[in-house]
C-alpha cells in the first residue's frame, strides 16, 4: 500500500512538473519601443519604452498586442517624421533586459534623445 501512494505521488509530481515546464514554454517576454522614422537630423529625437512585460506565446495574442501598441503610440508621437512601433519578443526576460539595456546605450546622449518609459500593458 505504501509502495502504491509512493508510485502515485512520484506519478503526480511528474505530471504537475511537465505541465510547468510545457506552460514557461508558451511565454515570451517583450518590451515595445518607438523612436522617429527616419534618420533626418531635427533638434531632439522623442524614444517611448516599456517595462519587460510577458506575453502568451500566442500569434493572435502577439499582433493584438502590435496593434495596441501602434494605437497607442499614434496619440503620444512627437517626432515631427512619424514614429515607429515596435514590439520587441524574445525567449526569456535576461535576453529581453539586456537587448532593452543596449537601446538605452544607442540613446543615452541626453542632447540628441529624450527618453520617456511610459506605461502599456
Amino acid at each position: 500500500m505504501k509502495l502504491l501512494s509512493l508510485l502515485s505521488l512520484l506519478i503526480l509530481f511528474t505530471f504537475a512538473c511537465s505541465k510547468d515546464l510545457t506552460t514557461s514554454k508558451n511565454i515570451v517576454y517583450y518590451y515595445c519601443s518607438s523612436h522617429k522614422w527616419t534618420k533626418e537630423e531635427s533638434k531632439i529625437a522623442y524614444i517611448l519604452y516599456t517595462d519587460i512585460l510577458k506575453i502568451n506565446k500566442d500569434e493572435q495574442a502577439i499582433k493584438e498586442k502590435t496593434s495596441d501598441w501602434g494605437n497607442y503610440v499614434k496619440v503620444r508621437c512627437k517626432n515631427t517624421t512619424g514614429c515607429t512601433s515596435d514590439l520587441n519578443i524574445y525567449n526569456s526576460a535576461e535576453e529581453a533586459v539586456a537587448r532593452r539595456n543596449e537601446m538605452f546605450d544607442i540613446y543615452k546622449n541626453s542632447e540628441k534623445y529624450q527618453i520617456e518609459k511610459v506605461e502599456f500593458k
